[in-house]
């Protein structure tokens, strides 16, 4: 257990990662992993994506048979495109790596599927990460946990400091544990709400949105992302700008919330692309 998966993560990067060490790392992924590759001196072997914004299988595997890389990171569902891996291509990645494979699924509870579990009986080189702040809500609460083979845990565990979770996350969460149908029901509502979000955005004429296995969807206007998070802001609608990543320019991101809340950011948006700004 850790303080946010974002520490088990970093611990990770502290026993693994030195001076010159090769990482793969499919690109977008959550930047979080190519600041920890950098911080500890490793060297980034990245791999754009397909056109469809997949993670491009068979490039990860040519960089890992060229680079022999110690890590290899992959987020599925991936943070931010909300796209998943199918169950075969993960396990062609954990099969051929010489290294550790770290998979990030914070997003898993709101993918199809059981995620990369059953890797774990079969490959002892596979560390699973998952987090409470998502399906279960505790993000203000920092509680993530990270799943191995114990040999390769108990190396982990030179690498970290002590006391990283908090009496008050171990006690809410294990109260959430126990009312898991709670934890169902949201995540189900949230679900429903990705798709009501994707058909939506779909309808809309020059607007592109992209599957999403995670419980936000991004997408693409006419409108410079900028020019649009302003006009939605004056509704009092908050999205975000995902040109940052490069492979994304002109594409943002919006989160399923309650009912009414997106059909509120719906209303917003039509009045927005259709240049109404009027309060």
């Amino acid at each position: 257990m850790g303080n946010g998966s974002n520490e088990l993560a970093f611990t990770v990067g502290l026993a693994v990662i030195e001076e010159g060490t090769p990482v793969v790392l499919p690109r977008p992924m959550f930047s979080l992993y190519e600041m920890i590759v950098r911080l500890h001196g490793g060297r980034i072997h990245a791999v754009a994506p397909r056109p469809d914004l997949h993670f491009d299988v068979e490039g990860l595997l040519e960089a890992m048979r060229r680079h022999r890389p110690a890590l290899v990171v992959l987020t599925t569902p991936n943070n931010p495109t909300g796209r998943a891996m199918a169950p075969e291509d993960v396990e062609a990645v954990v099969a051929a790596a010489p290294g550790l494979v770290l998979i990030d699924e914070a997003y898993v509870e709101f993918a199809d599927g059981v995620g990369a579990r059953p890797l774990l009986d079969r490959y002892p080189h596979v560390l699973l990460l998952r987090t409470f702040s998502k399906a279960f809500g505790l993000a203000g609460l920092r509680l993530g946990y990270l799943v191995g083979h114990p040999d390769v845990v108990r190396e982990l565990y030179k690498a970290r400091i002590p006391f990283m979770v908090d009496r008050l996350a171990e006690t809410v969460a294990l109260t959430l544990l126990r009312h898991l149908d709670l934890v169902q029901q949201r995540v189900a509502e949230i679900r429903a709400g990705v798709q009501w979000l994707y058909r939506e955005l779909a309808a809309l004429p020059d607007v592109a949105p992209v599957p999403s296995q995670a419980n936000f969807v991004i997408f693409r206007t006419p409108l410079e992302p900028d020019v649009l998070l302003a006009r939605l802001a004056k509704d009092g609608i908050l999205i975000r700008n995902m040109s940052g990543y490069p492979e994304l320019r002109g594409y943002v991101r919006v989160n399923a919330g309650r009912a009414e809340e997106n059909r509120a950011f719906m209303v917003a948006l039509k009045k927005a692309l259709a240049g109404d700004e009027t309060p």
